[in-house]
């Protein structure tokens, strides 16, 4: 799978991203799907697993989707440490500063009320 959003190879910021696509945001292509295609298929053979049976397939994109999560916002916290800004980084994801904000902001452990209300 290629790098995140917004983010050039190695890591870097992506400074020319606006010249190899004109949107905002991510792109889901056949590129993409084709990516995502190869990372399911590699990740069924290294688990012993048929990618073509329903619930295999759902364990998979669902590894994969909880990989590309920490990876994310890894990622997001090192443009952060960069100095881009939440609206940079909003622009990334096709969605407004504070949306993106609320995202991948930092939530201490202390300010999540436990136990959770019944509400």
């Amino acid at each position: 799978m290629g790098g995140g959003a917004g983010l050039g190879p190695g890591g870097g910021s992506g400074a020319g991203l606006g010249q190899a696509r004109s949107r905002r945001g991510p792109v889901a292509d056949r590129a993409t799907a084709t990516s995502l295609d190869a990372a399911v298929a590699e990740l069924a053979a290294q688990r012993g697993l048929d990618r073509a049976d329903p619930a295999h397939r759902v364990h998979l994109l669902a590894s994969l989707d909880e990989s590309l999560r920490g990876q994310l916002r890894a990622a997001v916290d090192d443009v952060r440490a960069t100095g881009l800004s939440w609206t940079q980084v909003g622009e990334m994801f096709g969605v407004s500063a504070s949306a993106a904000w609320q995202r991948f902001r930092e939530v201490p452990v202390e300010a999540v009320p436990w136990p959770p209300s019944a509400d």
